[in-house]
């Protein structure tokens, strides 16, 4: 099973807010969460260990942050446990996907203004004739980046890969692995999707506040 946790992040925090979050994380967390520039990039970083803290800790995993681990590529897992993890954010959401016995990785992006030529040598000639073919092409755009970002972060090396090597579709084989794909239905305005190394049946998908 595979459950997906979202929050928004949409109101700034207070002082008294802040401090009743720092009191639940590590002050080293803290420290990674005040080198961003901008307070919903902070927020967001802080409310994804939150909602991956819930997460675990309803799966009987506690002491979280002590036990992360980074691969070579700097992706962080769960050492000694058969729970996956991965987090997203933009916009006024943030996201935290936890799997069971499986691989997992999640992107969310907010549908907003890009300039599609400038992600050409991202996408593969069908990607890219998909993207040219709707009279409105950013949606299309960020379902299919949201799917190939959710690979690679599953996959755990990051843009080691080449995001023109993967052809989006609802399965995807890489490295010696299937990945199955999965379109996360967030809100309105937002493309997401989830990759799994593995089929499942059931997809939980629940929205909380991380003050709950």
């Amino acid at each position: 099973m595979v459950k997906i946790f979202v929050s928004e992040n949409n109101i700034c925090w207070e002082k008294s807010v802040y401090e009743a979050v720092a009191n639940r994380l590590p002050q080293a967390l803290l420290e990674k969460a005040g080198k961003y520039r901008r307070w919903e990039d902070a927020q967001a970083f802080l409310m994804g260990r939150l909602l991956l803290g819930k997460g675990l800790a309803a799966q009987g995993v506690n002491g979280h942050e002590e036990i992360i681990q980074y691969n070579a590529y700097n992706r962080p897992y769960i050492a000694g446990a058969n729970v996956d993890f991965n987090i997203s954010h933009s916009g006024g959401f943030v996201v935290c996907a936890l799997g069971s016995n499986c691989r997992v990785g999640v992107d969310i992006e907010r549908i907003h203004d890009v300039n599609v030529h400038d992600f050409a040598d991202c996408l593969t000639g069908e990607e890219w004739r998909r993207v040219n073919a709707q009279k409105e092409s950013l949606p299309e755009f960020f379902r299919i980046w949201t799917i190939k970002e959710a690979v690679i972060k599953a996959d755990g090396r990051g843009l080691q890969i080449p995001l023109k090597e993967i052809q989006s579709d609802e399965q995807i084989y890489m490295a010696d692995t299937l990945w199955s794909i999965y379109p996360l239905h967030i809100a309105q305005g937002y493309k997401a999707h989830l990759a799994i190394d593995k089929r499942v049946e059931t997809i939980e998908v629940h929205t909380i506040s991380i003050f709950d």
